[in-house]
């Protein structure tokens, strides 16, 4: 699972980190979770 928010895009982010957080947490054993990068943000 990679994470790619487009809040441009898509009110949730399309593929956001939330849900990564979700699906890694309730299937640990399934899932590998790659972490989201925004290049663009400035925090």
């Amino acid at each position: 699972m990679h994470s790619v928010p487009m809040f441009d895009l898509h009110y949730d982010g399309l593929v956001s980190n939330e849900k990564g957080a979700y699906l890694k947490g309730n299937f640990p054993d399934r899932v590998l979770w790659y972490g989201a990068l925004d290049l663009f943000d400035p925090l």
